[in-house]
């Protein structure tokens, strides 16, 4: 794609920040931006595109359709690479344009707000891994350790309950056959709905019941059988130390370990306890 436009004559501007949109009676006339602490204006010859790439990044923006989307749900596709901060969303907001489809991104379906894939580290996409081959690994830390079957852990929340089924799914999409037979543009596919929610993602932002929204930080526990049965290097660069991983030799001290700015109550290690016992 930069070969295609770079032969076309466009100009691709570098570690140039939107700040905002000038417009005029007859419509957007100008970007503004910034480089390097100074500001940059550029003329629109007939129209301007904004393509920003998402704001799940920005937490007041992302909390407008989820009150309960708050800053501890940190693994934001596009980071720490790219920042989804709704800047050119806001951008366009301010000169008049509207949002469509906006349940799309905060829905239970699809990929948009889903259940790790990976776990031991901050950024864990359904698609991506960072490797140490990276240059932008120094920020993303961690590879993260690969989950296929969450019969292998126990997710508890930041009390060391557990609150649902691990193995529960999210409510598909139609390209999972949840309306069979569809008709495309067809008010009557309603009826044909199959509506069998888990809900997972709803149990873990329900709270620990403190008045708080969200439910805090989410913890996968695992012992050394299932590190061994599924071969698990639990040591840097697979796992982020920094926050987001920790391991001890008993339940009491895990609990006692797990440490990190989004866990705001310290985590009773009863709790823990009772929740693997019963698990």
């Amino acid at each position: 794609m930069e070969a295609a436009a770079k032969a076309r004559g466009v100009k691709i501007l570098l570690n140039h920040r939107l700040e905002s949109l000038h417009r005029m009676h007859h419509g957007v006339t100008a970007v503004k931006a910034t480089h390097q602490g100074r500001t940059v204006n550029i003329q629109a010859r007939k129209g301007i595109v904004i393509a920003s790439g998402g704001g799940n990044g920005n937490v007041e923006y992302r909390r407008m359709f989820d009150p309960r989307l708050t800053a501890e749900y940190c693994g934001v596709a596009g980071e720490p690479y790219s920042f989804q901060d709704a800047s050119g969303i806001l951008a366009g907001l301010n000169v008049g344009a509207s949002l469509a489809g906006t349940h799309n991104q905060t829905g239970e379906f699809g990929t948009n707000i889903t259940k790790p894939s990976r776990i031991g580290t901050r950024y864990n996409y359904s698609f991506l891994e960072w490797l140490p081959t990276s240059v932008v690994f120094p920020l993303a830390k961690a590879r993260g350790l690969s989950v296929n079957n969450f019969q292998d852990v126990i997710h508890v929340n930041m009390i060391g309950k557990r609150f649902y089924d691990e193995t529960g799914g999210q409510f598909g999409t139609n390209s999972a056959r949840s309306v069979n037979p569809y008709v495309q543009d067809s008010y009557l596919n309603a009826k044909n709905i199959t509506w069998n929610p888990q809900n997972w993602i709803n149990a873990a932002m329900a709270g620990i019941g403190d008045g708080h929204n969200g439910g805090g930080p989410i913890w996968a526990i695992f012992d050394e059988t299932t590190r061994a049965r599924r071969n698990w290097n639990v040591a840097p660069p697979y796992v982020d130390p920094d926050g987001f991983f920790f391991q001890a030799n008993s339940l009491e001290e895990l609990a006692a370990k797990i440490v990190m700015p989004y866990q705001r109550v310290p985590m009773p290690p009863s709790n823990l306890v009772e929740t693997v016992t019963s698990a």
